[in-house]
């Protein structure tokens, strides 16, 4: 549902909440009317949308203007329309702890350049998110727009990705949805994009990831990064993207980790695997 603050052009709706963060975002939703000086077709019903509007974060002195608070029918501020989408499933469940699924193998004699895989799969999952998370709704700065989805929360406008999803039955139909920005659970994402395309598709960024950060110079000793240093490095471009700078500040779109924090708990968590699997 929504509210007309502005007049009944458009609604504003509650779009993505993340309770971790304290933050709310918020839609805009416009509706086609035909009518004319013969005919009056009535309006439909306020359902072209998402559009991105206003974010509001709980602590700052955010304004959001609701309009009249009157409820009655024939005020512009009454409650309008559903959407159709529960608060529930708009939600991020992005670094929300669960437990539901689990990686079952681990093997320590799959590595590359002295890193052992699964362990740092491992590490990666356990910083935030599970199989069936699923994030925030975003936009990068070449306007593309989507979800992160997983353990690894691949983004949903990645081509790799969309290729598995699209390759299940009802699949194209819920990437159609998914890039209307519309609520998703994380049991319907995992029925399109389950742990084992999860698993393949991260064993396959991980070994270029480490192939590429292999080749990179460490700062702060001026030789090729290694140990444990090439671990938070692949882990800063797994979080950061390929071309983040070197132990950035930067923060994600949460703003509860930077860059260089990422990395730097990412190889914590490394070691913890490795004692756990015995490696």
């Amino acid at each position: 549902s929504g509210r007309h603050p502005f007049g009944e052009a458009f609604k504003v709706a509650v779009w993505d909440v993340e309770e971790t963060t304290g933050t709310v975002d918020t839609a805009l939703f416009f509706r086609i009317c035909a009518r004319n000086a013969f005919v009056d077709l009535g309006c439909t019903p306020y359902y072209l949308g998402p559009i991105p509007w206003m974010s509001y974060r709980e602590g700052v002195l955010d304004k959001m203007f609701l309009g009249a608070v009157d409820s009655s029918s024939s005020n512009s501020s009454s409650p309008s329309t559903p959407t159709g989408v529960s608060n529930t499933a708009s939600e991020s469940t992005f670094a929300q702890k669960k437990t539901t699924v689990t990686q079952t193998t681990n093997n320590c004699q799959k590595s590359a350049h002295g890193v052992v895989l699964d362990a740092l799969s491992e590490a990666l999952s356990g910083i935030a998110g599970n199989y069936d998370s699923v994030g925030k709704w975003t936009c990068d700065e070449a306007g593309n727009c989507g979800r992160g989805l997983g353990s690894h929360q691949f983004i949903s406008y990645r081509d790799d990705v969309r290729k598995l999803i699209s390759s299940k039955p009802g699949g194209k139909e819920y990437l159609a949805k998914v890039d209307r920005g519309a609520g998703i659970s994380g049991e319907e994402m995992l029925l399109y994009f389950p742990a084992a395309d999860q698993d393949a598709l991260f064993q396959q960024d991980l070994t270029a990831l480490l192939d590429q950060a292999a080749k990179q110079t460490d700062p702060t000793t001026e030789q090729l990064f290694t140990g444990k240093r090439l671990v938070e490095r692949v882990a800063q471009m797994h979080f950061g993207g390929l071309a983040i700078p070197i132990d950035s500040e930067v923060s994600d779109v949460y703003e509860k980790l930077t860059v260089k924090g990422y990395g730097k708990k990412a190889t914590d968590f490394y070691q913890e695997s490795l004692t756990s699997m015995s490696c």
